[in-house]
């Protein structure tokens, strides 16, 4: 039945007689048995003016400044009974709010209108997830702890009025979406309600809900329970003590208002909900006031200047149309309320330094961090499609859809795959432009909407498009915002919800298409049949590095600042120009930075995806792994002499060798490549052809080694030869060798007939997804992309930039088992922590544990692993980590200036990432500073170091925490 029949039917209505089951024992508002006898005397010595102005409440934004002094003006003059002020600093809060308490004549209500905790009512306050963020998260003992601040907070800024519980459904009209409420499903409604009134009314804090908007009369034969159900989430609030109800403007906007009877609102909530509490309402403008005094009002909320209401209420008053009677009622419950909570003999106390810790402390932004992600929804999941695997083969694109451009989205989605970008944007009709079935069949399509409200008429065809392609080919949706847009989607799409628009979002909802993070959150809203409330795809895996703060893994972000302080001191004082750093623990990027330029001219700074020469990082990086497959695979075993799989002569030195040896260093072998008479030759290069070198590309000359510098490819045989003719030390002590690896790329190629780049390439990077590691990278990436290296006036005369520093690689075309690799500190984070998860990751599984626990562990002849450098008590070179790193770590230098370290005990990698040899190859201030063994020990020291958020600091230090912490 229409609503307006239904409110002119107002005097012809009867009590229902199916009424839901109410609360025993009615609770009235609490304050409502309070003793009287303070507010009957207030009410006998207060003027007019001074009875209205316990009825106004003023709500204030003062990010405008020029409205301080007016505030105080306004609180003095006009009696005002309460303020909510907005968008201040905690501190310049707690003084003005002292002020207006001393000034006003009876105690003000100190008000909030947050739900969730107060943190975003503030400017400088940690800001926290709305509630409809956090209602996706269904953990009771989270919701308890979230409370649980809400009244601290509250307590600890005098706060004794409160705009909450809110009871209000999560749709508005026309599918919009309120971000200040909830869920949709009643029963939790109550429940959550409830908690809160409780928590709140226990500690004499005034609780509004908020907001009613369900003003529905029965009908003479109405006998059954349709208005019960309607208001049956207010009647256990009501029946439990509710101090007060925000209505909700809309009922004082309706058409038929003029034909219902005086105090209807009031006396409606009376008549069918026992309700006898404050009665509020909002005041948009002093028209409206009329309405409000009709409906019966008893406060009044008033943005800024309250002049205009005071006197339209007091020229009612004068007018006889508010008697005296209905004033003095009125004011007689502000006046109780107050009484109740103690304002009658005290002023509501401040604690300054629990607001601060409270509101402002950083272990909050980790609290936030953790609610986000705690909310971030997996709505469903069909085939498994996340997280994406196999990324190497497959075609990305994404489809931005809304009025935000989404570059946090973007700059997170490109740290783990390339994909090409389209952006859809409403016409000026508010249309969309349909997405080409020819354009993404061919793709997985991953389309977010941001910054819009889909509409099933307008949007027709764009939605009809996405549920066509999602038919053909893997469709992923991502929704920030408004949940209601899912509902117009096939259940062949994947979908993830995000209720906020943020960067923390953005990046949240990329990892979890990657497999970086898990969704927890379930869907607070019922859709529709497919999509019913607290539904939820299982759980994802975790397969791929996540990027996040230390905090989430027991590091203090201020503990890790001395690693600029020390790298930007390198870079002052010569030690390199430039370089990257990255610290991952428990799988999780915890810092990642580049600092300084490419080089000394200072015109190029460095970017994350910059590509760094890694010298004989390389050894482990790509010869070592390379290896380990062939060793897991059974091609060879460490005691293998070289001649067994080699057509060398079995007596030569070569052929004696064993492959352990090879990856010890204990081969007895010289350290040098015996490339000598390559790179001695004086002006070879100089002039425009010799028997070795020509300047120009063709017939034999093709082996690339700089700019304009070409080696005839015949002498490669002559290089390989010298070498396998090289004798031996008897003494087979440690001696580090290029030559070793070098025959073990010798190996590696015969054995799998293939060059090792293209090998490790198949095997491991393109699985991997590693998009910036790889030999010769001027095939590839343009030289803006490389860090240079040694300014080489010795052999090659030029400034070494793309090309390899190493002078054996490059005379084996930039390709060496020694050196040629170039990459970067995130492609390198993904290799070595593929040896952490113990040949995993991705969902590719590209080495067993067992072989990767044998390689890098210690007990093979020496104090190093197999090709990996362990921690040795005893050194002569300055080592490059640090004192704590445990004995199982293992790692790797390269002359030019990188260094990476892995520690299984600690879940820990670093790398460190230089271009030391830049202009001058024999620059070693990187090394007697110490810089790469001091920031790796900046974070052993690190270790430990945050302290979680404590909501109750009276309790013992983890109070709260850990099951909060354990429900996140």
């Amino acid at each position: 039945m229409p609503r307006c029949v239904l409110y002119i039917l107002l005097l012809c209505c009867l009590t229902a007689c199916n009424r839901l089951p109410e609360v025993e024992g009615k609770l009235h508002a609490p304050y409502q048995r309070h003793t009287t006898q303070w507010a009957d005397s207030m009410l006998l010595e207060m003027t007019t003016d001074e009875k209205i102005g316990q009825l106004l409440f003023l709500q204030t934004d003062l990010r405008d400044t020029t409205l301080e002094d007016s505030l105080f003006y306004w609180t003095k003059n006009y009696y005002l009974g309460g303020v909510l002020l907005k968008q201040l600093p905690v501190g310049q809060y707690v003084d003005i709010m002292d002020s207006l308490q001393r000034s006003a004549a009876i105690p003000l209500f100190n008000a909030t209108d947050q739900q969730l905790a107060l943190n975003n009512q503030f400017s400088d306050a940690v800001q926290l997830p709305l509630p409809a963020t956090t209602s996706a998260i269904f953990s009771d003992s989270i919701q308890t702890q979230l409370n649980q601040l809400y009244l601290r907070q509250c307590q600890a800024l005098g706060i004794n009025f409160s705009f909450s519980p809110t009871v209000n459904f999560a749709q508005l009209p026309g599918g919009a979406y309120d971000m200040n409420t909830f869920e949709s499903d009643e029963e939790y409604i109550i429940h959550r309600s409830s908690k809160r009134l409780h928590l709140l009314q226990d500690q004499k804090i005034i609780a509004v809900a908020s907001s009613f908007r369900d003003l529905e009369y029965r009908q003479p034969q109405d006998s059954s329970t349709y208005v019960d159900s309607i208001l049956h989430r207010y009647y256990n609030l009501v029946h439990n003590g509710l101090s007060g109800m925000l209505v909700d403007e809309k009922i004082y906007a309706i058409d038929t208002f003029d034909q219902l009877p005086p105090e209807f609102v009031s006396n409606y909530l009376e008549r069918e909900l026992e309700f006898e509490g404050l009665l509020v309402a909002q005041v948009d403008s002093p028209a409206t006031v009329d309405r409000l005094i009709y409906a019966g009002t008893d406060v009044f909320v008033v943005k800024n200047n309250p002049r205009k209401v005071a006197e339209h209420l007091r020229r009612y008053v004068e007018e006889g149309l508010i008697s005296k009677t209905q004033l003095n009622t009125r004011v007689r419950k502000v006046l109780l309320a107050k009484s109740w909570m103690g304002l009658d003999s005290l002023r509501p106390q401040v604690n300054i330094a629990e607001a601060d810790h409270l509101l402002l402390n950083k272990g909050l932004e980790e609290l936030s961090r953790q609610l986000y992600q705690s909310a971030l929804t997996l709505v469903q999941n069909p085939d498994s499609l996340l997280p994406l695997r196999h990324i190497h083969r497959q075609h990305l694109k994404v489809a931005t859809v809304g009025s935000n451009a989404q570059r946090s989205f973007r700059r997170f989605f490109d740290k783990y795959a390339s994909a090409k970008y389209y952006r859809y944007e409403e016409d000026g009709k508010g249309q969309l432009k349909p997405l080409s079935t020819k354009r993404f069949k061919r793709a997985t399509t991953i389309v977010t909407l941001d910054g819009i409200q889909l509409d099933s008429v307008r949007h027709r065809d764009w939605i009809a498009s996405v549920n066509d392609l999602s038919q053909r080919a893997p469709v992923i949706l991502v929704n920030f915002g408004n949940a209601f847009n899912l509902q117009h989607f096939d259940t062949t799409l994947t979908m993830v919800q995000a209720f906020e628009s943020n960067t923390l979002n953005e990046s949240l909802a990329v990892q979890l298409l990657f497999g970086a993070v898990q969704a927890e959150g379930r869907l607070p809203l019922a859709l529709n049949e497919q999509l019913p409330y607290g539904q939820a795809a299982p759980p994802t895996p975790l397969i791929r590095l996540a990027y996040t703060v230390p905090e989430e893994v027991g590091i203090a972000s201020y503990k890790l600042v001395g690693i600029d302080a020390v790298f930007k001191n390198a870079i002052q004082s010569g030690a390199t120009p430039g370089g990257q750093v990255l610290i991952a623990k428990s799988g999780k990027v915890i810092y990642h930075k580049a600092f300084g330029h490419h080089s000394n001219n200072k015109k190029q700074p460095v970017q994350l995806t910059d590509l760094y020469d890694l010298a004989s990082i390389t050894k482990v990086a790509a010869t070592t792994v390379a290896a380990m497959k062939l060793y897991g695979d059974k091609q060879f075993k460490m005691s293998d002499r070289f001649s067994k799989h080699l057509d060398v002569d079995k007596k030569s030195d070569i052929g004696k060798v064993t492959f352990k040896q090879l990856f010890t260093h204990q081969s007895g072998l010289q350290p040098n490549m015996p490339i000598a008479p390559f790179i001695t030759l004086k002006d070879t290069v100089d002039m425009d052809c010799n028997p070795y070198f020509c300047k120009v590309q063709g017939g034999d000359f093709q082996v690339q080694i700089a700019d304009s510098v070409y080696m005839d490819t015949r002498w490669v045989d002559t290089i390989w030869q010298n070498v396998l003719d090289l004798s031996t030390r008897r003494r087979k002590s440690f001696r580090y060798s290029d030559v070793n690896f070098n025959l073990i790329q010798y190996f590696i190629e015969r054995a799998t007939k293939q060059k090792i780049d293209e090998y490790v390439q198949e095997q491991f990077y393109e699985p991997l997804n590693l998009r910036y590691t790889t030999y010769n990278p001027l095939e590839q990436f343009d030289p803006e992309k490389i860090c240079p290296t040694a300014d080489d006036q010795r052999w090659r005369k030029q400034l070494l930039d793309g090309y390899v520093h190493d002078e054996s690689a490059a005379l084996f075309g930039g390709v060496g088992g020694n050196a040629g690799l170039f990459s970067n500190s995130g492609d390198l984070a993904v290799i070595f922590q593929m040896l952490l998860n113990g040949g995993q990751y991705g969902g590719e599984e590209l080495l067993d544990p067992e072989t990767i626990q044998f390689f890098t562990k210690k007990g093979h002849g020496n104090h190093r692993g197999l090709g990996f450098d362990k921690p040795a008590k005893r050194r002569r070179a300055v080592p490059s980590y640090a004192a704590k790193a445990s004995p199982a770590s293992y790692g790797h230098t390269g002359f030019t200036g990188p260094c990476v370290w892995v520690d299984p005990e600690h879940e820990l990698i670093y790398i460190f990432i230089a271009n030391r040899v830049h202009p001058d190859p024999f620059n070693r201030k990187l090394f007697r500073k110490k810089i790469r063994s001091r920031i790796h020990n900046i974070v052993y020291e690190a270790f430990d170091s945050h302290q979680p958020f404590v909501i109750d600091r009276s309790a013992p230090p983890v109070a709260g925490v850990e099951e909060l912490q354990a429900g996140l």
